[in-house]
């Protein structure tokens, strides 16, 4: 299943654009945690799913994962100058977020291990990273590799969730494993890697053995 070829940034930046009127803040948090495009807020008792937070800076976010404790929050920007203690105000305005319902519908269980390899049409690596974040936090615990033909090249992006790192799964030895179907390679960090390839007709082939991949790493 292919998702439409949309930058997830613009498509969110273009909704809130089209909120009108002066926002109004309901709720109150701050950053306990951040890193590679997520925010891990305390405070945040009243976020809903998919609820538009504000960081300082003007830089906004999306309330994708809720704990008992804390919100798991996808940043929609430039994540350099959030730091530990920032006040974050939620907004009461929840926004459609068009990776959807297409790539969840793709997990499938290996060993006890929830996988996503999907196929999409996002445009790059960039937007292919946004879908990653936002299927990390909505499944908390994930293996990821989402592939996409970018100016008749195969890109392939992976990422890992720390506690599935922890069981020795590797982002970049699975990077590196499903390009060789299309002939390239690549690697990366346990949690994240991009790969790449010649051969686009085969990117199909190669995702559908990500799960057999991930197989091999837990044995």
């Amino acid at each position: 299943m292919a998702i439409r070829g949309q930058d997830i940034t613009s498509v969110i930046k273009r909704q809130i654009q089209e909120f009108g009127g002066e926002v109004t803040m309901v709720d109150v948090g701050n950053v306990v945690e951040v890193g590679d495009g997520i925010a891990r807020i305390q405070g945040l008792a009243g976020a809903r799913y998919t609820e538009l937070v504000e960081f300082p800076g003007d830089v906004m976010g999306i309330a994708l994962n809720l704990e008992e404790d804390s919100v798991g929050v996808v940043i929609l920007g430039d994540d350099s100058h959030i730091k530990e203690g920032d006040e974050v105000r939620s907004t009461g305005r929840i926004v459609e977020v068009p990776v959807g319902e297409g790539l969840l519908g793709r997990v499938v269980d290996v060993d006890g291990v929830k996988v996503v390899a999907a196929r999409t049409s996002a445009p790059g690596p960039e937007a292919m990273r946004e879908m990653g974040d936002f299927l990390k936090a909505k499944l908390s615990s994930v293996v990821v590799m989402l592939g996409s033909v970018v100016d008749g090249t195969p890109i392939l992006i992976a990422m890992v969730t720390p506690d599935l790192v922890d069981k020795g799964l590797h982002a970049g030895n699975l990077a590196r494993d499903t390009a060789k179907v299309v002939g390239g390679g690549g690697g990366g960090r346990p949690d994240m890697a991009q790969a790449g390839g010649r051969d686009a007709g085969k990117l199909d082939e190669a995702l559908s053995g990500v799960p057999e991949l991930v197989r091999q790493s837990l044995s």
